[in-house]
C-alpha cells in the first residue's frame, strides 16, 4: 500500500520504495538545491524568493528559514 502523510511502516522488515513526489514539488526542491549550491543563496534569500513566487510548503503555508533548512 501507499503510506499517507504521518503514516509509518509497521514492521522492521517491511520494505519501503521511495518515489519522487509531484513534478512541481520535485522542481521546487531542485531549484532550492541549485540556488544554494550554485548561486550561493542562503536560506533566508531562498525563503523570500519562494514566498515572492507564491509557492507554498507541503502544508500549504508560506516558507520560513526553518522550512527551507529542513
Amino acid at each position: 500500500g501507499v503510506l499517507e502523510r504521518k503514516q509509518r511502516k509497521s514492521l522492521q522488515d517491511d520494505r519501503v520504495i521511495l518515489i519522487p513526489g509531484p513534478p512541481e514539488e520535485v522542481e521546487t526542491v531542485r531549484w532550492m538545491y541549485r540556488a544554494f549550491t550554485e548561486t550561493g543563496m542562503n536560506e533566508t534569500e531562498i525563503m523570500h524568493a519562494l514566498n515572492m513566487r507564491g509557492i507554498l510548503t507541503d502544508l500549504q503555508r508560506p516558507w520560513t528559514r526553518s522550512t527551507v533548512h529542513q
